[in-house]
Formats: C-alpha cells, sequence, structure tokens
C-alpha cells in the first residue's frame, strides 16, 4: 500500500523497510517471494504504467510526464521507457494509422 501511494515520489527499498518496520534486506526478500521482482522493479513498473497513461490520455509534455511519474529526468525516463516498451516516449504518443 505504501508503495501504492507514493511510486511518484523518490521511494527507495529503506523507505519501505522503514515503512514495514522491518530491515531492508528482509523487505526485499519478502518482496521478491510475494511478487516475483524487487521492490525497485516494482516501483519502476508503477512508473511506467501512469507514464504510459499519461502519454496516450494527456497532451501533458515528456518532461511533465516523466516528473510527475516518479522519474529524475528525463533521460532516465526515455531509456527505462524505450526498454520496457521497445519505443520512445513520443512514439507511444502519436496515433496509430490504420
Amino acid at each position: 500500500m505504501f508503495i501504492s501511494t507514493n511510486y511518484r515520489e523518490s521511494v527507495t527499498v529503506a523507505d519501505v523497510a522503514k515503512h514495514a518496520g522491518v530491515h531492508p534486506n528482509y523487505a526485499s526478500s519478502l518482496f521478491h517471494s510475494a511478487y516475483g521482482m524487487t521492490i525497485t522493479e516494482y516501483i519502476t513498473e508503477r512508473r511506467l504504467n501512469y507514464a504510459y497513461r499519461a502519454l496516450t490520455e494527456t497532451s501533458s509534455t515528456i518532461l511533465a510526464i516523466a516528473l510527475e511519474a516518479g522519474f529524475g529526468s528525463v533521460r532516465r525516463f526515455h531509456h527505462v521507457f524505450l526498454t520496457k516498451y521497445g519505443q520512445t516516449p513520443s512514439s507511444a504518443r502519436k496515433p496509430t494509422e490504420d
């Protein structure tokens, strides 16, 4: 729940662990066992989902979307987006032609 509420902020494994009242290594282990991914991967996934929706449903700038989603820079956002979706944020925004 903590991640769902705060993923757009600067959230670390230590923040999640502190909120749960456990050691960061233990939090990481529990999370990975339950979700099959690291806490950082999950946070990044949440940010990407938010950004993809914003790209396709709003006219906000890519910079604004990257920062609102919790990415520290457009460069980082672009790299992570391209890796995940195989396209740039700007190409994801373009309407497909039938």
